[in-house]
């Protein structure tokens, strides 16, 4: 059930990307042709279940996909490459997508506390020295500030990234399919079975039967099938109804008889 429910909420928001799409790239082209670069506005650029996407987030999505394209190709990673990879519509398409997994996420009652987002981020190696020991608030601060994000956001995105996890947890662990199970799906879904048949009315061919069958042959079936003609036994009882109130007012009774009862 998890999984169904999963599914039909994605095919519910999946048409919301494109629309976000061609208006987010409207959006980001006039900010990149004001400021000759990606700015860092605080505009909301989509909606997804009510919940907002700020263009900062964007932004960040944006340049984590550069970072790996460029790791991933080298030299070779141009401006070209990256409107080949389509890397604006995956920044934005990952943005939607996250949403929605988190709509169902809540509509589901998966939750992940701050208590955990902080064991979660204590456990993260850039924030631990040698001995596995936190490095402190203030290293802490610098490396989230010098990836160009807020301690806010990025506790947040951890948050999501945990929720997510724990939800495709759920729905994979939630899924049990026996061989049966599978064969029985399949065969529901493709095994078809063909025959032929003719429709009649039986009256029409009735007295022609009958010219056909004896006495002997009735009384044959008769005795072969006494038990489906067997009247089940039934009582006939007779009976007065009557009410003493309606004899009332013809009853006398002395004193002498109330006495003696």
């Amino acid at each position: 059930m998890a999984l169904l429910a999963l599914r039909n909420d994605f095919k519910k928001w999946s048409f919301i990307l494109w629309i976000v799409i061609i208006a987010l790239s409207l959006y980001v082209f006039a900010n990149w042709g004001a400021k000759g670069k990606l700015g860092a506005p605080t505009s909301v650029i989509a909606w997804v279940g009510g919940d907002e996407i700020q263009f900062k987030e964007y932004v960040q999505q944006y340049r984590s996909l550069e970072d790996r394209y460029k790791q991933l190709y080298g030299k070779r990673y141009t401006s070209d490459l990256a409107k080949m990879l389509g890397i604006n519509r995956q920044a934005l398409s990952n943005l939607v997508d996250t949403r929605v997994i988190l709509h169902v996420a809540n509509k589901m009652g998966v939750h992940v506390s701050k208590e955990e987002i902080a064991k979660k981020i204590l456990s993260m190696r850039m924030f631990t020295n040698a001995n596995g020991e936190f490095v402190g608030y203030d290293k802490y601060k610098r490396y989230i500030e010098g990836n160009g994000m807020t301690i806010p956001d990025f506790e947040k995105s951890v948050g999501h990234d945990m929720l997510i996890t724990k939800l495709g947890d759920l729905v994979s662990t939630s899924i049990t399919l026996t061989d049966q199970d599978l064969e029985k799906i399949y065969r529901d879904k493709n095994e078809k079975i063909g025959f032929e048949y003719i429709t009649f009315k039986a009256g029409k061919f009735l007295p022609e039967a009958l010219k056909k069958i004896t006495d002997a042959d009735a009384e044959k079936y008769f005795n072969a099938h006494k038990e489906a003609y067997r009247t089940r036994l039934k009582r006939s009882i007779s009976f007065v109804r009557f009410t003493p109130f309606e004899f009332k007012k013809d009853m006398h009774v002395s004193d002498a008889e109330i006495k003696a009862y």
